[in-house]
């Protein structure tokens, strides 16, 4: 029987190069903590694919809405409320960054394998906690922006205009954490001190990469100047747009609170970014060792979450390995489901991907920034791995399934970012409203439809690309 029937509008995150290990406490939150620190609310069935080095996740749109909308009602709309799931993540996420100064000074040699695995338990089971209130503003975010959207649409007739209030309404009122390395940087006077603050940079659910000095010291000479500054400015832009928007439309304060419920959400979800990208890397630094203990493939092992591992080493791991080589999947609902190679891969013919016409000229999505230009003509550049990026250049336009973090240095490069998924809380918009580019997310067919080397327009106003 399959997961989702004929009829349902399938949400996907992706597909994009990502690991399992990388995010499996995520997996774990969903079905153990989560629910039972919010009984009545949970995650909706969730579908995980792997083939070959690409990773699927997929939902029931319309209920990924509902439980979105529903959990953002109740537990993020109302400031205590928010502040009160906050202040609990918080001190969960102090207990990883002890767990990881711990880590900086063990000496693994001095360790038996016994004591390295209560080392290596013991810090996921920290990690697997850290998710718990921090899924809130992601899952909410899934359901608050249509909220917005309708309240909206009581005050505001015009189409063109409604999409316009809501990107500026949704627009983040604080510094992204990227923003900051960026402010830190321009200020540095010891390179060193700022390369031990942000070697994880570059981290992502697929690689940990360890920036040295070369790489800070290369990108200071290319910042802007006054980065602080500009920022500060953008951000006073924006809080009068927002003052501006409520005033010409008398938005009453039900419909401002939702808004900077929204945008508070957006922060707390930077915040737990630059958490995460620092945890990957112990992640991985255990990883490498259990690897190198127990001889096995590091690669082989990043199919598997932590659990997993754990409990495979007591068991034919290498036999496991096998099984999961080109393709499986993991059926999320109150458990985890590990689903055969055969069986994922027909999941992924049915589900991964949306399904074209070769002919099309013109395709529609939501428009996520207008930027300062808001229409542009550019290069079309497909990039399904943000690590690949040899061909791609500067003012060229940037297509993909959806961004993460790690897209963030190809996206400063960009002319506009045009996406499959996503909606206006997404990486993407976030980021690109940052950069003051054209983005439209939400195409579902953008790098199906598009090739590299197309030319195009962008036209921000309308949410449209077109093919010239």
């Amino acid at each position: 029987m399959n997961p989702f029937s004929q009829q349902t509008e399938i949400f996907r995150w992706g597909p994009v190069p990502i690991k399992l290990f990388y995010m499996g406490e995520f997996n774990r939150c969903l079905t153990t903590l989560f629910p039972k620190n919010y009984p009545g609310h949970s995650w909706p069935k969730t579908l995980f694919l792997k083939n070959e080095n690409r990773m699927v996740w997929l939902n029931d749109h319309k209920k990924l809405r509902e439980h979105g909308e529903s959990i953002f009602l109740k537990y993020m709309l109302y400031i205590n409320q928010r502040e009160k799931a906050r202040t609990k993540w918080k001190k969960d996420r102090q207990k990883v960054i002890e767990f990881e100064r711990r880590i900086d000074k063990m000496n693994f040699a001095l360790l038996s394998n016994k004591k390295f695995i209560k080392v290596w338990h013991d810090f996921h089971q920290w990690v697997i906690k850290f998710w718990t209130h921090a899924i809130l503003p992601e899952l909410s975010n899934y359901g608050s922006s249509e909220l917005l959207q309708k309240k909206l649409m009581e005050h505001i007739k015009d189409d063109g205009d409604l999409m316009s209030a809501m990107e500026v309404l949704t627009a983040p009122l604080g510094i992204s954490f990227y923003q900051q390395e960026e402010i830190d940087l321009d200020e540095a006077k010891d390179i060193s001190d700022h390369q031990k603050r942000y070697f994880w940079l570059k981290n992502s659910f697929a690689r940990i990469e360890i920036l040295d000095m070369k790489f800070f010291r290369e990108r200071k000479k290319k910042l802007s100047k006054c980065v602080k500054k500009k920022v500060a400015e953008a951000l006073e832009n924006a809080r009068k747009k927002k003052e501006e928007v409520r005033i010409k439309y008398a938005l009453p304060k039900k419909v401002m609170d939702i808004a900077d419920a929204i945008t508070d959400a957006i922060l707390w979800q930077d915040a737990r970014k630059k958490d995460i990208l620092i945890f990957l890397y112990y992640k991985d630094l255990l990883l490498s060792e259990l690897a190198k203990r127990y001889v096995l493939s590091k690669e082989a092992l990043l199919d598997f979450d932590s659990i997993e591992i754990e409990n495979l080493l007591r068991k034919d791991i290498k036999k496991e390995i096998k099984k999961r080589e080109k393709a499986f999947g993991i059926l999320l609902t109150d458990a985890i489901q590990v689903i055969d190679t055969k069986t994922a891969l027909r999941y992924w013919n049915l589900y991964a991907e949306e399904k074209v016409s070769e002919h099309t000229q013109e395709i529609k999505g939501i428009i996520a920034s207008k930027g300062v230009t808001h229409v542009v003509k550019g290069t079309v550049k497909i990039v399904l791995d943000p690590y690949n990026l040899k061909n791609f250049n500067e003012g060229d336009i940037l297509v993909t399934a959806m961004t993460t973090p790690e897209f963030v240095f190809v996206m400063k490069k960009s002319l506009a970012i045009i996406t499959d998924t996503g909606g206006l809380t997404s990486h993407a918009a976030i980021v690109s409203r940052e950069l003051g580019i054209p983005c439209i997310v939400g195409t579902k067919i953008g790098s199906k439809v598009l090739k590299d080397g197309d030319l195009v327009e962008v036209d921000a106003n309308k949410g449209i690309v077109r093919k010239l």
